[in-house]
């Protein structure tokens, strides 16, 4: 009996062990925040989007520079009405810094935004936006100076040297690091089958493709393909 009871004790101590050692002070020692070791905060606030009377808020992208937080939103208006894009600058604070009614580039109306990524200095901001006119659509990869506003170095998304068009919704697209990813889908009229392929992309130029097919069973959207890559 009493070899029972002692072999249960030693039992319980070993189980206990490592219990016992994250209490010991050592180990209280090495969690110990020094006076000199680096603080973070963070503030949080709501952006102030500039909608009017009749529009249609479309999805924000946000991204930061070293100095500045930058969104970027397409608007919808009623009939009739013509759809813009603004860009909002804030300071890290979460006060509205200047906001400006972003151009159309040269025969396009800008329609949505899929993602953001602000270099740096701030100076330049990338996007990947849709595009519309009377004789095309599509998404492209654009440039927007923030200090005026202007659109340039528009580049159409392409795959294997063509336009990377999509029968239909949008294809889901993030910055990550030095590239962009893009998820094109393909529904051929089936909507229980669909073909995937996620592009990717380094200064809007492509960099590599990873296709992706599922045949007869429920489609995941976009976004969760895009958070499986990131």
């Amino acid at each position: 009996m009493r070899k029972k009871g002692l072999l249960a004790i030693v039992m319980t101590v070993v189980m206990l062990m490592p219990m016992l050692m994250s209490c010991s002070s050592e180990k209280k020692d090495r969690k110990t925040v020094k006076e000199d070791d680096p603080w973070y905060e963070t503030t949080r606030f709501e952006l102030k989007n500039d909608v009017r009377e009749f529009e249609t808020l479309g999805y924000p992208v946000v991204s930061a520079s070293d100095d500045s937080i930058f969104a970027l939103y397409a608007l919808m208006g009623g009939l009739g009405a013509t759809s813009r894009a603004v860009l909002d600058e804030y300071d890290f604070e979460g006060n509205l810094v200047k906001r400006m009614n972003v151009a159309n580039p040269d025969g396009f109306r800008l329609q949505d935004f899929q993602a953001l990524r602000a270099e740096p200095d701030g100076k330049t901001i990338e996007a990947v936006a849709f595009l519309n006119s009377s004789e095309k659509h599509g998404h492209a990869f654009v440039s927007i100076d923030t200090e005026t506003g202007k659109v340039s170095n528009v580049k159409m998304l392409e795959r294997n040297g063509k336009y990377a068009g999509m029968s239909i919704g949008a294809p889901g697209a993030s910055f990550i690091g030095d590239y962009a990813v893009a998820v094109l889908d393909d529904f051929s009229g089936d909507m229980m089958s669909a073909s995937y392929a996620v592009l990717l992309y380094k200064d809007s130029e492509p960099a590599g493709e990873f296709d992706l097919s599922f045949e007869k069973i429920l489609i995941p959207p976009s976004s969760s393909i895009l958070s499986i890559v990131g």
